[in-house]
């Protein structure tokens, strides 16, 4: 070994030691055992980016990067490409221990060591990585983003919403950040928000069925809201938009059904549930939404309710018997039996004839070919609709305010000056239009940029039909809003910021 030793040295080769060469074997030896216990997990999540913008940064990095560092980091983004989010949180978080120096991707190795570790279901190893790293490295969004999805799982919205915040500080354009913030402004109830929030993610990237599949949920928990409400051209409105967001889903198709139902319109609704149905694969799996509109805050076991509607409809408790039956619906709503009894009730014995027509809805969308549904249909005697030529109607007003009344479709506070900052309601009112037409709102900023671009098919039947959408924009000088039918324009606004 001397004699060797002596040799390289008249060469003019530089010989480390033997302890370096043997830690050098050990970290092989070492890779090559995480290669062999690699775990991969059950249930693979999506990226929530590729970091694009850090690995450029990287690639023009002009000092000399650590090469065991490296050969970890590239490593551990083969594993995660693989879905081996053990295997790869092993990796990266080696990768930014020894890359303390020279080592441009630490802050990557962060955050990718703290979404395997997500996507591994260790939630709370993964907020340890991104909690720490995010005070090494203040600026990364994806850090305060992987923060506020922990702090979501653990049911802390304040903690979440100072991580978003702050996210949207950092980036405020980043599609991914604007996508979380919605989602928990839907979870918090404020609707006005999320819809706000998810326009502007698909207006970033419009083709993206994440950003789509948002916008139709939030429209939906929007709709169901106002429906509830007794707003029930609200609810059109906003189920027609989650429709067109989400083309291949039943549940817009199956709720505007529902509303035109209860609205007196039986042929159209009809129409739409079928048009829902051919997108159910499973009646079992529909949302519970669709059948029940107002939740229990308790379990309840359906077959107890029903022994005991029969216990009192057999002694004639007509109005108890019902009240078990929606009880026993509550827990179990896609038994077909359930509705046509409790139907024939409210048609018959207590004539109600809106919560007949509740049954008569879910029996269209489980059973719209059996004979007691149609025999339910026979007994409600339902109105027969008007046929009409399409028609664009014309325009009962348009209003630009800092609120909303929907009795009224009257904006409040009607002005055309505002706080930046401020929410700004844009209404318009159509009197009677009639048939499907393609509704759009095109909102521009004071340079001419589309702030808000919205397009959605919309159908009318003759009755004034009121719609509005909201913005929060902060950018001051005159903005403009339009309202166009079918490409035409219907109405057009001004606005000023200041």
């Amino acid at each position: 070994m001397a004699r060797r030793a002596k040799r390289n040295r008249g060469k003019g080769v530089v010989v480390k030691p033997i302890f370096f060469l043997l830690a050098s074997l050990c970290i092989s030896l070492y890779i090559l055992t995480l290669n062999g216990c690699a775990e991969q997990s059950k249930k693979p999540y999506e990226l929530i980016h590729q970091y694009d913008e850090a690995e450029q940064e990287a690639k023009g990095y002009g000092g000399p990067i650590h090469p065991v560092a490296k050969k970890l980091y590239e490593q551990g983004l083969a594993a995660y490409r693989q879905q081996h989010w053990a295997e790869a949180a092993d990796y990266f978080g080696q990768a930014a221990d020894v890359g303390v120096t020279n080592f441009p991707q630490r802050p990557d190795a962060f955050v990718y060591q703290a979404l395997a570790l997500q996507k591994n279901n260790a939630q709370y190893e993964a907020y340890k990585v991104a909690k720490a790293a995010a005070q090494e490295y203040p600026a990364r969004w994806e850090l305060r983003l992987i923060l506020a999805d922990y702090y979501v799982g653990r049911e802390m919205p304040e903690q979440a919403q100072n991580e978003l915040s702050t996210a949207l500080r950092l980036n405020p354009n980043q599609p991914d950040v604007l996508r979380a913030q919605a989602q928990l402004q839907l979870r918090r109830g404020n609707f006005l928000s999320a819809e706000e929030l998810a326009r502007r993610t698909v207006m970033l990237d419009r083709d993206n069925p994440r950003y789509r599949r948002l916008a139709a949920d939030v429209y939906l928990e929007s709709g169901m809201y106002l429906e509830n409400g007794g707003d029930k051209t609200g609810a059109l409105a906003a189920y027609y938009a989650a429709a067109g967001y989400s083309s291949y889903d039943p549940t817009p198709f199956l709720l505007t059904g529902r509303v035109l139902l209860g609205l007196g319109y039986p042929v159209a609704a009809r129409r739409y549930i079928a048009w829902g149905r051919q997108f159910i694969k499973n009646p079992a799996e529909l949302r519970r939404e669709i059948f029940i509109t107002q939740s229990l805050d308790v379990e309840t076991n359906a077959d107890e309710h029903r022994r005991m509607a029969d216990f009192y409809l057999s002694r004639g408790q007509d109005e108890a018997g019902a009240q078990e039956l929606e009880l026993a619906l509550a827990a179990d709503p896609w038994s077909p039996p359930d509705w046509l009894r409790l139907g024939k009730l409210y048609a018959a014995q207590l004539a109600s004839e809106p919560q007949a027509r509740q049954c008569l809805f879910a029996l269209w969308v489980l059973e719209p070919e059996s004979k007691s549904t149609a025999d339910l249909a026979a007994t409600l005697k339902l109105p027969n609709e008007p046929d009409k030529e399409p028609s664009p109607g014309f325009v009962v007003r348009a209003e630009i305010g800092s609120g909303y009344e929907a009795r009224s479709f009257r904006v409040l506070n009607a002005a055309t000056v505002f706080p930046a900052g401020n929410r700004v309601f844009l209404s318009l009112v159509l009197g009677n239009a009639y048939g499907k037409k393609r509704i759009r709102l095109l909102v521009q900023d004071p340079n001419g940029k589309t702030a808000v671009d919205e397009e959605t098919e919309m159908e009318f039947f003759g009755f004034d039909f009121g719609m509005v959408r909201t913005g929060t924009w902060n950018f001051p000088g005159q903005w403009t809003a339009s309202w166009l039918m079918d490409d035409a324009p219907r109405a057009t606004l001004t606005f000023t910021l200041q």
